[in-house]
């Protein structure tokens, strides 16, 4: 049974950030919020994209959307259209972990990657009127495009030292689609989603992150490859109807067993073990079939360690592999 990550440590030492990583049976390149800001997820992929203002003093990014400047915006439409992937690369700066992975490459053929999604970056950061920027048409767009070219400039950087190439999509926000809160017609989400994931299918396995209570439902019609969420508070329960199916068609489950908070220095192995036992009765139980099951299963953190001190982020990560010799 394979250990991964999902992405984000509490470290601001790169080499030690890169040696964590290496732990997992499939390695990924850090994202240290901690380092700097500019690793903050949103602001991390909001590089070259138009409009954007940070906000150095408040850690944060909105975009300038009221009166866009029609020249910027038809450079930006130019990239897009000519496909040009080094336009939307992500610098050091902004993915000291990335570059770290790429530049002194680990022994290992199999790396992953993590993209934030669309509905994720558009319904959180906003325009400079507090409105989140999927409300806007013409950017919602733009923003889709950007990101799928961003994940195809990860993967061509990444295969030039790995031989295959994981790339997740985060989506913690997908919780939030169908509730009051949110008025995006759910088949949208989807269609973007599907956009971006056609084209990492074409040169990586494909995955979904989302560590919230989600309708995996509505995302089971999507073509990825690996189902990735936080098993240790929630459950796949109410679509274990669907998950032979999608294991079928080669499709595996990472459950997020470990918890990815400050619980962890209270929780015993046993106890988490016991927790990820329970969820994988009941799907089989529900009628998912055990061998199958076992054959397609993951194990990972529930989500990314940054808001970990690094001695709990060592503690999950022992949690983890100590939980993975039980399978």
């Amino acid at each position: 049974m394979l250990t991964m990550g999902i992405g984000s440590l509490p470290f601001t030492d790169i080499d030690t950030a890169v040696n964590f990583s290496a732990g997992f049976d499939i390695p990924f390149w850090p994202q240290l919020p901690k380092r700097t800001y500019l690793e903050n997820m949103y602001i991390q992929y909001a590089e070259g994209l138009p409009f954007a203002d940070i906000d150095a003093e408040k850690q944060n990014i909105y975009f300038k959307l009221e009166n866009p400047d029609e020249k910027e915006l038809e450079n930006f439409y130019e990239k897009i259209l000519n496909e040009d992937m080094d336009y939307f690369a992500i610098s050091k700066e902004r993915a000291a972990g990335l570059h770290a992975i790429i530049d002194s490459p680990l022994p290992v053929k199999k790396i992953k990657g993590q993209i934030v999604g669309p509905a994720s970056f558009g319904l959180t950061v906003t325009d400079e009127n507090k409105k989140a920027v999927f409300y806007h048409d013409v950017f919602k767009e733009m923003l889709v495009k950007a990101l799928t070219l961003k994940a195809r400039w990860m993967i061509r950087e990444l295969k030039k030292s790995y031989e295959e190439v994981y790339l997740f999509v985060d989506e913690p926000y997908l919780s939030q689609i169908g509730s009051a809160f949110v008025t995006l017609d759910p088949e949208e989400v989807k269609t973007f989603l599907k956009e971006m994931l056609d084209e990492i299918n074409k040169v990586a396995v494909s995955g979904i992150h989302c560590c919230g209570e989600t309708d995996w439902t509505l995302l089971l019609e999507l073509p990825f490859k690996i189902l990735s969420f936080d098993s240790y508070n929630y459950s796949l329960l109410p679509f274990a109807g669907k998950l032979n199916g999608f294991m079928e068609n080669g499709g595996k489950i990472l459950f997020g067993a470990v918890p990815a908070e400050k619980i962890i220095s209270e929780l015993t192995a046993d106890k988490i073990k016991e927790k990820l036992v329970s969820e994988i009765e009941g799907l089989v139980k529900a009628g998912v079939r055990r061998e199958l099951l076992m054959k397609n299963m993951m194990l990972s953190p529930s989500c990314g360690l940054a808001t970990l001190t690094p001695e709990l982020a060592v503690r999950a990560m022992d949690t983890l592999n100590g939980l993975k010799s039980e399978f």
